[in-house]
């Protein structure tokens, strides 16, 4: 870290820690507007986020297009990124979008195309595990 506050309160060095925007908390993320099974944290350093949400539930019925909503902090433009899983879902990864000013990710299969097309809106992964599934979603975004 650079930078330290002298006994006057002046600074030295280029970044004080009295300038740096640190925040670490948890949220409660949503998955298709349920909240049962999820716990979510994140880390919050200037206008970057990183966003864990974990989630332990029987998934057998929910094969509906998965958006995770409830995002922290709202975005501050169109993200996107690869979402890794530890367990469960019908593939190894898929990607996430989170709209400019939205708070919720749409998930998206691998093979979707034109992806730059696509909103949080538009999510096509489906949750497709059976029984009761672990998952951790893990990304990093911007805010204002």
């Amino acid at each position: 870290m650079s930078g330290i506050i002298g006994s006057t309160g002046s600074k030295s060095g280029i970044i004080g820690w009295t300038e740096i925007d640190y925040e670490e908390g948890t949220w409660t993320p949503l998955l298709n507007g349920n909240d049962d099974g999820l716990l979510g944290e994140y880390t919050k350093v200037g206008r970057l986020v990183r966003a864990f949400a974990y989630i332990w539930a029987n998934t057998s019925t929910n094969r509906a297009s998965c958006q995770l909503s409830g995002l922290p902090f709202a975005s501050n433009r169109n993200c996107h990124f690869i979402l890794n899983r530890i367990r469960g879902g019908d593939d190894d990864f898929h990607w996430g979008v989170v709209n400019d000013g939205g708070t919720t990710v749409g998930m998206m299969n691998p093979s979707t195309s034109s992806w730059s097309n696509y909103g949080a809106s538009h999510a096509n992964w489906q949750w497709d595990a059976g029984g009761s599934s672990i998952a951790c979603w893990d990304f990093v975004y911007t805010t204002y």
